[in-house]
């Protein structure tokens, strides 16, 4: 008997699982329904490479070196197309040239707010996209130590990145990405002036790879996945939306039919059929506002 009961317990909860499961699967969205239908917060890590030039115009060094640099990141998706990305990452800075000198700068931190707009996606058409390329800019404050007597330094800077995001899962997604980085300084190296004589402003690279973790429930799809044309092609199609569509044109139908039996009026007396308490009256014939012929009272 507990055997039974034991086996009907499990297959009831089983079957409870199941269906909510299914429940969360079949939860849709709404074009105009509002963020609180989707999840729209996600952390992350990174880890890469960090070097003291970027790969356009011209840089201090003809010789530099490829550091470890890491970071983590903080987001909130605003649009399926644009989001806010809280953004730091650290690590050394270092070059070389032939005549003997060189440099070695940590970056002890480099922080910055970010607007990141996604510009593309393979899977366009798709209702939740699999794929999507991003370009990011904004400003931020780094502070870092060339080891010189001067000691640690704080200073203004611009990053730009491009890069793409790749979807793993419901939860986690693979961020992989570039940043130059253009610092408001061109004192990264210390005090001993520029390696080969250029007067520019320095800047660094920061070529990474990492993970993007997706906060809320599982049973909200990610806006920063969310297709939004696609969600608007789906709701048009949706045959309830259409069988209400039905039901307005026929209550529309009925409304214009009881306007025309308000204005109808057989006998032409300008009083309508629902208000005319003398109906046939012959043409012409002065009423009232009943559809009554006048009486004229007559002369003495």
């Amino acid at each position: 008997m507990i055997k039974m009961n034991l086996k009907r317990t499990l297959a009831v909860a089983s079957a409870l699982s199941v269906a909510t499961l299914f429940a969360q699967a079949q939860e849709t969205v709404k074009v105009f329904g509002g963020a609180k239908q989707y999840r729209t917060w996600s952390i992350g890590v990174n880890a890469g490479v960090l070097s003291p030039i970027i790969p356009f115009g011209t840089n201090d060094y003809s010789e530099w070196d490829a550091n470890l640099g890491y970071g983590l990141f903080v987001k909130k998706q605003l649009a399926p197309y644009f989001a806010l990305k809280l953004d730091a990452h650290r690590g050394e800075l270092s070059a070389s040239n032939k005549a003997g000198q060189s440099f070695s700068t940590d970056l002890n931190y480099a922080a910055s707010l970010k607007g990141v707009v996604n510009v593309g996606s393979i899977s366009f058409l798709q209702k939740q996209n699999s794929l999507g390329f991003f370009v990011q800019a904004g400003a931020g404050l780094t502070g870092y130590d060339p080891g010189d007597a001067a000691g640690e330094r704080s200073e203004l800077f611009i990053p730009v990145g491009v890069g793409v995001n790749i979807k793993l899962g419901q939860v986690v997604a693979l961020n992989l990405g570039y940043d130059a980085n253009f610092l408001d300084a061109d004192n990264i190296e210390g005090g001993q002036g520029w390696l080969n004589g250029s007067a520019n402003k320095d800047r660094w690279s920061y070529g990474y790879a990492g993970l993007e973790f997706t906060l809320g429930s599982k049973a909200k799809p990610s806006l920063q996945w969310n297709n939004a044309i696609s969600t608007l092609y789906d709701e048009l199609k949706d045959p309830a939306l259409r069988n209400d569509v039905e039901q307005l044109k026929s209550r529309t139908s009925a409304v214009e039919g009881q306007v025309d039996n308000l204005k109808k009026d057989s006998d032409g007396d300008g009083v309508s059929d629902q208000f005319d308490k003398c109906p046939n009256t012959p043409s012409g014939t002065k009423v009232d506002g009943a559809g009554c012929p006048l009486i004229v009272p007559q002369a003495k």
